[in-house]
């Protein structure tokens, strides 16, 4: 499997723009933000499990695109986009500061999706005492069930990656695994 998808990862190398970013489409001339994200976010957790990325991605760039354009007019206020943005260029450079992950908490009308990867970004920071607050919130509004938990997110920006539950669940899982591993 590492061969394919080397192999996929050097095909994305012809795609990169001359921004940093990927396009949407392979056609497109320009490059799209949801893209990038997801091709910074494919790369970063390729290059922890140790597959090669081709020196012709420039990863500097990519995470100067990302950072530029999640601070454009278009995106500026999306809580979804700020955390996921603050999420991936962590991953990417691991250089993410704690001002940045308070500044988008500080945002009205965040989602458990967007705190979640606050919260994971909070914890690489060494900024447990935050990542507790926001688990703390989060705890606020589940409920055990007999077969799991009930979460009720009545703010839930709807702007996600996959569109649904299951990324939120999904980050939630990574978000309290990572803040304590023996907390079942």
């Amino acid at each position: 499997p590492f061969k394919v998808v080397e192999a996929e990862i050097a095909d994305w190398a012809t795609l990169q723009k001359a921004d940093g970013g990927f396009p949407y489409w392979r056609s497109n001339t320009a490059s799209s933000l949801a893209a990038s994200l997801r091709i910074a976010e494919l790369l970063a957790a390729a290059r922890d499990h140790k597959i090669t990325i081709p020196q012709e991605i420039n990863l500097d760039k990519l995470a100067s695109y990302i950072s530029k354009e999640s601070a454009s007019r278009w995106y500026k206020q999306n809580g979804y986009v700020q955390a996921y943005s603050l999420f991936v260029l962590d991953k990417l450079t691991g250089s993410v500061s704690q001002a940045q992950v308070n500044q988008v908490l500080a945002m009205e009308n965040l989602g458990f999706a967007e705190k979640a990867m606050c919260g994971i970004v909070s914890l690489n920071n060494g900024a447990s005492d935050r990542a507790l607050e926001i688990a703390a919130d989060v705890r606020r509004h589940s409920r055990p069930t007999v077969r799991g938990v009930d979460i009720t997110d009545g703010a839930s920006s709807g702007w996600m990656y996959f569109s649904g539950e299951s990324e939120e669940n999904a980050l939630l899982l990574q978000f309290f695994t990572q803040l304590n591993a023996a907390d079942d």
